[in-house]
């Protein structure tokens, strides 16, 4: 009888613990992440996803993206930066062959002056991200940007196409004459 007394309790612990998983193709009213950063607001219209970022330093960023993964407008405290894309549709990354790059073109409106923006996307595999308890879907994809002076960031990154929703992500920024200017690394640990 304690045996079965101590089954239906593990059963009904490991189930309370997978409800505060996010169900399939619903959206997080909050990310909080390992360095203390937390998106919230998070709207999903069609493709297009809006979020708000709180960033452990305080200040706040606010974004829309296409699929989550290319900038379409961008703000933080003040300075704010608009994608024009140089292509009539920007492919779904879950649509993109594996280990082929995809070179993608826009203009980048910003304070300061225009430049060209280029985003290069490698689906690298398919696979699962774990966030806090939870497993969820992803595509490991390796994302470089440049703009008119060259190389301004590379990223390794896991990204969930069902939310739109980048969970994990290790990434290189560079200055204008291509020196390194920092590696910052991002993960979730909590949808909610």
């Amino acid at each position: 009888m304690m045996r079965i007394l101590a089954a239906v309790l593990a059963l009904s612990v490991a189930g309370s613990a997978g409800a505060k998983c996010l169900a399939p193709g619903q959206m997080p009213a909050r990310v909080t992440f390992a360095d203390g950063d937390v998106m919230d607001d998070i709207r999903r219209e069609g493709d297009n996803l809006h979020t708000t970022l709180h960033l452990a330093s305080g200040l706040t960023a606010y974004s829309e993206t296409i699929f989550g993964l290319y900038p379409m407008q961008s703000s933080i405290e003040g300075m704010a930066s608009v994608y024009r894309w140089k292509t009539k549709s920007l492919p779904a990354p879950q649509d993109l062959p594996v280990g082929k790059a995809k070179k993608l073109m826009a203009e980048w409106l910003r304070e300061g002056g225009n430049a060209r923006f280029t985003m290069t996307v490698t689906l690298v595999e398919t696979g699962e991200v774990k966030v806090g308890s939870c497993s969820y879907p992803a595509l490991h994809l390796n994302v470089e940007t440049k703009d008119s002076y060259g190389v301004r960031s590379v990223s390794d990154t896991w990204f969930d196409p069902d939310r739109l929703i980048v969970w994990t992500s290790a990434r290189k920024v560079f200055n204008s004459k291509g020196g390194l200017e920092g590696a910052f690394e991002t993960k979730a640990v909590a949808a909610e």
